[in-house]
């Protein structure tokens, strides 16, 4: 199992402490604007202790923001270091933090899987100023400076080296834009006037990228509901959960798609630039109503909005599926010494999602239903989670089962 995996119940509960901060943008710079900064600040993992932007006016400088509670700007550092190796006459790479020296110095000598890759990316620590310069509330934020000016800021699938070559050979790329403070709401497409409607419209680069929002209007004594720039899949998702919960992680293997071609609706782990492909495909909803409902109820009636707009028919079903059924055995104490940095687990069912959070094994069956902690550690294959799991007398087992899944449907 990916290191990274033990730490990602605090990732989901820790959002970015920049996000909760009201931040001053009166210094920050769009894209266009001109790059000039002379300042000499401190780095760790590069030839000198010291970086000078003026040595690179007429360089391409990314600089990509991270903290140490953000494990995708972790598993990321690799490519950054690689794409260095890769233009290191040409291009200059530097993750930027706003944490302190000692923070870092200690996060690069401890984090293993940054170890395992020998990851140790150029680093400036201890920020304030670029922060001021380029504001977000999430990381990764890649900001790319090419001869002095800002041409791209954008999320971390876009930064590989397609993009970087394109930009230096042509001298300028148009690559999807992050921004954090777009707005949730469209200002031109709500008028007084409007007593009730729904629409879908296409990717719009004005807005904010959200979920469902459900929410009474104040002045206008109207409720709105809204999808901003999802995946269509994403966007059913999130609403069969609130029709119906289930209690189980939705995985590719507990997908069953019935259309001509599933990648109109959502992109694939195959897909490398998952940006470029919300700005083609996601959509955006939009609903006023004078009808107070709950959200459930609320949830039902976008529901068959999409299906009407669509021709789909999107709900749970049943299909057969290779499995790992978590069963009771033989309880045996054999590896309960060898197994260090366990991490405790409040049951059966989180051990269940855990596995299936991976996404590298077949679905997870809980027989067993059992609320005793459980200590697991770090696992490469269910060979070795098993292992672990003996001393708690549990044991996945490979079987084929009719288990409940999500069927994708058009009509």
């Amino acid at each position: 199992m990916n290191k990274l995996i033990f730490s990602f119940l605090y990732v989901i509960i820790s959002i970015s402490c920049l996000a909760q901060i009201k931040v001053d943008r009166s210094r920050e710079l769009k894209i266009g604007n001109a790059f000039k900064l002379s300042k000499v600040v401190e780095v760790l993992n590069d030839k000198e202790a010291e970086f000078d932007f003026d040595n690179y006016k007429e360089d391409l400088l990314i600089l990509d923001f991270f903290d140490t509670f953000c494990s995708s700007c972790i598993a990321n550092m690799p490519k950054v270091v690689s794409l260095q190796k890769e233009y290191a006459k040409k291009v200059k790479l530097i993750q930027v933090t706003w944490q302190d020296k000692k923070t870092i110095q200690n996060f690069f000598r401890t984090n293993k899987f940054l170890k395992e890759h020998k990851a140790y990316p150029t680093t400036i620590v201890s920020d304030t100023i670029l922060h001021q310069l380029f504001p977000h509330q999430s990381s990764p934020h890649v900001v790319w400076i090419y001869r002095g000016n800002v041409i791209a800021i954008t999320a971390a699938d876009v930064l590989n080296s397609k993009n970087i070559k394109d930009l230096l050979s042509n001298g300028a790329i148009n690559l999807p834009r992050k921004d954090d403070y777009l707005p949730l709401e469209s200002k031109d497409g709500r008028t007084t006037n409007n007593i009730a409607f729904s629409k879908v419209s296409s990717f719009n680069s004005g807005l904010k990228q959200s979920g469902f929002t459900y929410q009474l209007d104040t002045v206008k004594q109207k409720y709105h509901t809204s999808f901003n720039n999802l995946p269509l899949f994403n966007i059913y998702l999130s609403l069969l959960g609130r029709i119906a919960k289930k209690d189980f992680l939705i995985t590719n293997d507990r997908v069953e798609w019935k259309v001509k071609d599933k990648t109109l609706y959502n992109y694939g782990s195959e897909e490398k630039e998952p940006s470029r492909w919300i700005a083609k495909n996601a959509i955006c909803y939009e609903r006023i109503d004078k009808i107070k409902r709950t959200e459930r109820e609320q949830a039902k009636v976008v529901y068959n909005d999409l299906n009407n707009f669509f021709g789909l028919n999107v709900y749970y079903g049943t299909a057969k599926r290779k499995c790992l059924v978590l069963k009771k055995v033989p309880i045996s104490n054999a590896t309960k010494a060898n197994i260090e940095k366990r991490q405790n687990l409040e049951g059966t069912s989180v051990l269940a999602f855990i596995v299936d959070y991976t996404k590298q094994y077949p679905p997870v069956i809980d027989e067993v239903k059992s609320k005793d902690n459980i200590a697991v550690g770090e696992f490469k294959n269910i060979a070795e989670l098993n292992q672990q799991l003996s001393t708690y007398g549990l044991k996945l087992i490979p079987d084929e089962r009719e288990i409940d899944v999500v069927v994708f449907e058009e009509i």
